[in-house]
């Protein structure tokens, strides 16, 4: 069920107004307080609790007095203790970051009750306070792509992977992928609306390298630079792709384009961004705003339909969907 949200103010004098209670079937989350950590180091001293958090495992209770002293005096971050309802025992923590450009949300939970629905049950009215009073069109979390456990936890809050990230932590000496979740406010709830996912939807962006030799090129990048070969197209062959990635849409993937042998080529490169169906949809917007179109929408041979258009400084921008 969806939680009743209980506005409150926190026992350490901290008003909490934009910190609400809520009590679901088995929980009550409320305003996390500084006196909390005594029970939120049981949590966060657990190596296996903290194997994909950001903090290094706390090695008494000062160090998680002290986290929760920097957390709670971050602006515009939101944080709930995550309680037993039957005996008000703290078993987990969950927040809003504050000051990230996309709203972005965290939580964590004792090994003892994982597997059982409890975060799943505690993030639910979170997120639907966040769309519904806080405003917010869009949620993101970041999950290690080991952490199966909030893999799992996102995708039955309705989470979709949107990107990765790789970043390293200053305490571990390798660097993990990060995968984004992340989740509209009109997928939470078709009445609320969230104009930011009705607009252009672009998924990926390919560099077109204008090549005198196309086989020479292909020849390089695969023998010399360790890329191999997506496709060629056309024979003789006039366009090419290149990948840095054993996968289908992974890793870096670079085109190249049969250009004059002999002339100069202009341009010597151009961007490709890969769009849905509604590339026609993106061409009328972009004509009617004054961008300057250098080509009109047209069905290519390759199945894909495309235009392009000159940004600032010259440069070109090809837009594709399927035909």
């Amino acid at each position: 069920m969806r939680g009743r949200a209980i506005p409150m103010a926190s026992e350490d004098g901290v008003m909490t107004d934009k910190t609400p209670t809520f009590t679901t079937d088995r929980l009550i989350a409320r305003p996390l307080r500084v006196r909390d950590a005594p029970e939120l180091f049981a949590i966060y001293s657990d190596p296996e609790a903290m194997r994909f958090m950001p903090d290094v495992v706390h090695n008494d209770v000062i160090d998680t007095e002290r986290m929760l002293v920097a957390d709670l005096a971050c602006s515009g971050a939101i944080h709930w203790a995550i309680c037993r309802r039957d005996d008000e025992r703290l078993i987990g923590q969950m927040n809003y970051l504050g000051q990230t450009r996309v709203p972005g949300f965290g939580y964590i939970l004792s090994r003892e009750y994982w597997g059982r629905g409890f975060m799943v049950e505690a993030v639910r009215p979170a997120l639907d306070y966040g769309f519904r009073q806080l405003g917010m069109q869009q949620i993101e979390l970041w999950i290690d792509t080991q952490n199966t456990r909030s893999q799992r936890v996102a995708e039955k809050l309705g989470f979709q992977v949107r990107g990765s990230i790789q970043q390293r932590y200053p305490h571990r000496s390798e660097a993990h992928t990060m995968q984004v979740f992340g989740l509209w406010a009109d997928e939470w709830d078709a009445t609320l609306q969230a104009p930011l996912s009705g607009g252009p939807f672009f998924f990926r962006l390919e560099p077109v390298l204008l090549v005198p030799d196309l086989l020479a090129a292909l020849d390089y990048f695969c023998a010399r630079m360790g890329f191999h070969e997506v496709f060629r197209y056309g024979e003789p062959p006039v366009h090419a792709a290149v990948s840095s990635s054993p996968w289908s849409g992974g890793g870096i993937t670079i085109q190249l384009s049969q250009g004059d042998p002999d002339g100069e080529r202009k341009p010597a490169a151009y961007l490709y961004l890969f769009t849905d169906s509604r590339l026609d949809q993106i061409y009328a917007g972009y004509r009617e705003a004054g961008v300057e179109i250098v080509q009109e929408p047209k069905t290519m041979p390759w199945g894909m339909r495309e235009f392009a258009v000159q940004v600032p400084g010259g440069h070109e921008l090809r837009f594709g969907g399927p035909a």
